[in-house]
């Protein structure tokens, strides 16, 4: 934002893992948590840090904000197979949406295949 002193905005805790909302010390459930927003009397602004995260989408250069985590590898496949999954959603109505996790976790490392990693020469003053 230009000028946050102007502009105040919020998000609503929709997803199964609510991190951002758990991190802040916030109801994960948006019906609580709007409550919270509008009758509490304790409500009280907070300001986070954004981190940015720059790549190359064929020859056009991007850039995307995050406010929680980013990742890579492992961890990306299970957030984004869990993020795809059919499953996902009847396991939200049944209140059991992290269950997705552990699943797409499982079927992630039952398929893992060993890679080998190479580091640059560039980067052999990082190693004692």
């Amino acid at each position: 934002l230009q000028n946050p002193d102007v502009h105040t905005i919020t998000f609503l805790p929709a997803g199964s893992g609510n991190d951002l909302a758990r991190g802040l010390g916030l109801p994960g459930n948006p019906s609580e948590f709007f409550k919270q927003l509008t009758e509490s009397p304790d409500y009280e602004e907070k300001q986070i840090d954004l981190a940015a995260a720059y790549y190359k989408d064929g020859d056009e250069d991007k850039k995307k904000l995050f406010a929680v985590s980013a990742g890579f590898g492992f961890d990306a496949q299970i957030t984004k197979g869990t993020h795809n999954s059919k499953i996902k959603k009847v396991l939200n109505k049944l209140g059991l949406g992290k269950l997705c996790y552990l699943i797409v976790g499982l079927q992630s490392l039952a398929a893992l295949k060993p890679q080998e990693a190479k580091h640059p020469q560039s980067c052999r003053h990082l190693q004692k």
